[in-house]
């Protein structure tokens, strides 16, 4: 298996790259240093307590970290996932794989189909549903 980088900046393939392997980001920021933060963990980042909430009022003037703009979102997640993908060496192989969510609301029933599902053979493609699961 290769993967090829096409079309894209360095910092999209590798994003892309550590989405398909349930890798996500973050950065630490002390004084004199910035690190890095690379988790497969969603429940890693650390709490940052509780921030006030003051609205913009044109001049921005304030000491303490706060909130200034608040946009809630909604999401709906699917409560079933089911993957397949083909591999030329082995065509003969069952690639089809499925993953139950934990969706636990009106839509959970509805369920997310995808080909190919990245990858070659059962066993990684249980793996990437699972991951699948969890965004």
């Amino acid at each position: 298996e290769y993967t090829v980088q096409y079309r894209e900046s360095d910092l999209d393939f590798a994003r892309r790259q550590m989405e398909r392997h349930g890798i996500s980001f973050h950065f630490t920021h002390a004084m004199g240093s910035h690190s890095l933060v690379l988790t497969d963990d969603p429940l890693s980042h650390e709490t940052i307590g509780d921030r006030p909430f003051k609205r913009y009022d044109g001049h921005h003037h304030y000491e303490q970290e706060h909130f200034w703009d608040w946009a809630p979102e909604r999401n709906l997640t699917t409560g079933a996932i089911r993957l397949t993908d083909y591999n030329f060496k082995t065509p003969t192989a069952a690639m089809e794989t499925e993953r139950i969510g934990d969706a636990a609301h009106a839509q959970g029933q509805i369920e997310s189909f995808d080909y190919p599902g990245d990858y070659l053979a059962l066993d990684p493609g249980k793996l990437v549903a699972g991951l699948r699961t969890r965004q």
